[in-house]
């Protein structure tokens, strides 16, 4: 699904707090309501499909595959030079 450019630099805002949450020891992501926020991203914005005969594969490649959907996303969606716009005016306020 294509965002429109509110809805992209809202999720490029969330990216930018997440890596920063990943960054203080011992933050709790369950606290931070990230996972709730990423499943949510996943339910509307990314379907995977997955013949049968891949299913049992899919157990040990899970990872892998929600990476690679994640990364479409943000390709499909630019989500990057949003991401570099924020980072780069975070560091000009500090």
């Amino acid at each position: 699904m294509r965002l429109d450019e509110d809805a992209r630099d809202r999720v490029a805002a969330e990216f930018c707090w997440f890596a920063e949450i990943l960054a203080i020891p011992d933050a709790s992501l369950d606290a931070s309501g990230w996972h709730a926020r990423l499943q949510q991203i996943l339910d509307e914005s990314i379907e995977i499909t997955i013949g049968d005969s891949d299913m049992e594969a899919l157990e040990t490649q899970w990872t892998q595959v929600l990476c690679g959907a994640l990364q479409a996303f943000s390709q499909v969606n630019a989500i990057e030079p949003a991401v570099q716009r924020f980072v780069s005016s975070s560091s000009q306020q500090r």
